[in-house]
């Protein structure tokens, strides 16, 4: 592949990495006046509506609950969950914590985090191969100071100009890695300042195969706790590729009183891992290129030199 071709391919797939973030960007925004007006409630299960999700050929048998509930006048009311839940996960009768749009009784989820993830992913990726282009755009000017052919051109050695350009970029892109961990970060914090301490006992682990070569498999951990008011609740915890332990087990966990379907387990990993991940290796990638653009500016600062004498 040519220099010319890198370089369109690169425009190309800048131009699809705007999707996810203006998809990103747009649950955020539904999700912030969604949740300006949400009503919390507390529903019970009256029905369990069956979807089937296919799966590479698989199909997967999953429950949409509708929940009755009063809403603020005391009204009866009913609504189908915006969650999803495995077999044996809830039964009819099972009672579930969440939040309504008084407008039309629908539930509103919180989809912040999934459209920061998916806005911050499009976005590195819209970096990345801005780079790229920057990069072989000025390979491609120097190939034709040269007077060799654009379609020729498969390798141009880059100058230290060029990899100082290249080390700001990624300089630049590591920043968005750092402030995405700060991000995770920050929410994490906000969920410890209203979460409340449980004691769990796993129920059920699914397990999910990796698709890469190595075969490795995920867990997705299900347990039941009491929680503040001495009602039984059933959670799952994030997908971890080590289970917390086996069904029986009791575990410590952190959940919060308005959507009690979600926990986390007490503990450093689960709570701060990603976050500190995404910040360690930004901060490592930050260190890296920033010490090649010192290098490179000296380099160039050299040759300048050079040409006045």
């Amino acid at each position: 592949m040519t220099l010319a071709s890198v370089s369109k391919l690169a425009k190309w797939i800048m131009i699809l990495s705007l999707i996810p973030v203006l998809l990103g960007a747009f649950l955020v925004i539904r999700t912030h006046f969604s949740l300006l007006h949400a009503v919390a409630a507390t529903g019970t299960i009256t029905e369990l509506i069956e979807e089937r999700v296919n799966n590479n050929g698989n199909f997967e048998i999953y429950y949409r609950p509708v929940l009755s509930f009063k809403d603020t006048k005391g009204e009866t009311r009913k609504t189908r969950s915006s969650s999803y839940f495995l077999p044996n996960q809830a039964k009819i009768g099972d009672k579930s914590d969440f939040l309504y749009n008084p407008e039309d009784f629908s539930t509103v989820e919180d989809l912040k985090f999934p459209g920061i993830f998916l806005a911050g992913f499009g976005l590195l990726h819209f970096l990345f191969f801005l780079v790229v282009m920057l990069i072989t755009g000025k390979m491609l000017k120097s190939a034709v100071k040269t007077n060799i052919p654009q379609g020729n051109v498969i390798v141009v050695s880059t100058n230290a100009k060029s990899w100082n350009l290249l080390a700001k970029w990624m300089m630049a892109i590591t920043g968005i890695v750092i402030i995405i961990g700060a991000a995770l970060a920050v929410r994490t914090i906000l969920f410890l300042q209203c979460a409340v301490p449980a004691s769990g006992t796993i129920i059920e682990l699914i397990e999910y195969k990796g698709g890469n070569d190595n075969g490795d498999s995920f867990y997705v951990p299900y347990l039941v706790f009491q929680d503040a008011k001495g009602e039984t609740r059933k959670s799952r915890l994030r997908m971890t590729k080590i289970p917390p332990g086996k069904i029986g087990d009791k575990i410590e966990i952190l959940y919060n009183p308005k959507n009690p379907d979600r926990a986390e387990e007490n503990n450093y990993d689960s709570l701060w891992g990603l976050s500190i991940g995404w910040i360690r290796h930004g901060t490592i990638g930050l260190f890296i290129f920033w010490f090649v653009a010192i290098i490179s500016k000296r380099r160039m600062n050299s040759a300048a030199k050079i040409c006045q004498q």
